[in-house]
């Protein structure tokens, strides 16, 4: 018999509201592909965030990524996520 590998869960998450329209991004780097674009005054939700605080992790409608911070209004509890290590 085969035991069940442990599967990653992420942290409770906070959620964002979107200044303008942004895009999620595979990788925190500016020109990383976009896997979707959230319209402005979306409420997302977020997981984690990058050393630096410029980028944050989150999902919108079933997709992951990565999104700038200077695009956010961010959540008290925001600041209780730990940082998010790159893939």
């Amino acid at each position: 018999t085969s035991t069940a590998l442990p599967t990653a869960t992420l942290p409770s998450p906070c959620l964002a509201l979107t200044k303008f329209n942004v895009n999620l991004r595979a990788k925190p780097e500016a020109d990383a592909t976009v896997e979707a674009t959230i319209p402005f005054d979306n409420t997302i939700s977020l997981y984690g965030h990058s050393e630096d605080l410029i980028w944050w992790y989150g999902e919108y409608q079933g997709k992951e990524g990565w999104l700038k911070a200077e695009f956010l209004t961010l959540t008290a509890s925001c600041d209780t996520l730990p940082i998010k290590q790159v893939d």
